[in-house]
């Protein structure tokens, strides 16, 4: 597990004031759920339910993703789950161009703070880069300053890159995504269907516009933000409102389905708790519907343009 994180770190500060470290060596067991990083508890579900409703899939990583985005094939459809929050410039120009400009492929973010920090690889080897690296303050980190000499204090996230990174200075998830990181909320609230989901999505769930999916929302949450402002034609699949987050503000949650003039599809579920719905015992004692995997699979179908 090492020492040091991009949270903190015990050995030293590499800056003054700064308590966590810049770089992270892959080369270390992942701590949570037993050194199984976040697998079991965040990904485990959707791989089962995919495996057991006979889908067409494949797997990769948002590592590779993001150092060699062009070597993969482009799916009908690219899946997250669970909380992918470091991603690669070239993961985010993967997306953007496919996505978002040419339509050929769909997006699912079924979990919650997805693609928000900018992140980079070095030390690179015969597997490739081993090192991650993400300064939280763009003014420590020496490629950004060398980049953009009048850099001022904002947060190395998309959504504050500096300099007009590729086309545009802020790039933050909800212009790709719909919704964007927004709190860590304790516990788990009902999700409410919003009230202009389009039939084809409830067709055969036994649901309907404003009902609930049960307590599947928390943990960390995304929300509609007012900049950017919402695409036209942008959906609220679901949401929660007077959640409370950890330092007990007020909070909200949204999902968004979207679709791009290109053709390109997204939906993002804005919880870290949605892919539990398709666990029986999760479902059974958090009062989800019996139609919500039916839900889920129509979903999968508007991404793929099905």
């Amino acid at each position: 597990m090492g020492r040091s994180n991009l949270y903190l770190t015990s050995i030293g500060q590499p800056a003054p004031g700064i308590n966590m470290a810049f770089a992270v060596s892959l080369d270390r067991p992942f701590a949570d759920e037993g050194g199984a990083g976040e697998l079991f508890m965040m990904e485990l579900p959707l791989i089962s339910w995919l495996a057991h409703g006979s889908y067409d899939v494949s797997y990769t990583t948002d590592y590779d993703l993001s150092i060699r985005p062009q070597d993969q094939p482009v799916p009908r459809a690219v899946l997250f789950g669970g909380h992918a929050e470091y991603w690669g410039i070239p993961l985010r120009d993967w997306l953007d161009q496919h996505e978002r400009d040419a339509g050929d492929m769909g997006l699912g973010v079924f979990g919650a703070d997805t693609g928000y920090w900018a992140s980079r690889f070095a030390d690179p080897s015969s597997t490739g880069p081993r090192t991650l690296i993400t300064y939280k303050d763009a003014l420590l980190d020496p490629e950004r300053k060398a980049a953009c000499p009048s850099l001022t204090h904002y947060a190395n996230a998309f959504r504050t890159l500096p300099c007009a990174q590729r086309v545009a200075a802020s790039r933050p998830e909800q212009a790709l995504f719909g919704v964007q990181y927004g709190s860590i909320v304790p516990g788990y609230t009902a999700y409410r269907l919003g009230t202009t989901v389009p039939g084809s999505l409830l067709a055969g769930t036994g649901l309907a516009p404003g009902t609930s999916l049960g307590g599947i929302a928390g943990g960390e949450v995304d929300h509609v933000n007012s900049i950017p402002p919402p695409m036209p034609g942008d959906t609220i699949l679901a949401a929660a409102s007077g959640l409370v987050t950890r330092g007990g503000a007020a909070a909200s949650a949204e999902a968004v389905v979207r679709s791009f003039p290109s053709g390109g599809r997204t939906v993002a579920v804005g919880t870290f708790w949605w892919l539990w719905g398709l666990d029986a015992t999760f479902a059974s004692s958090h009062a989800v519907p019996a139609g919500f995997p039916a839900l889920t699979a129509n979903l999968l179908a508007f991404i793929a343009g099905r």
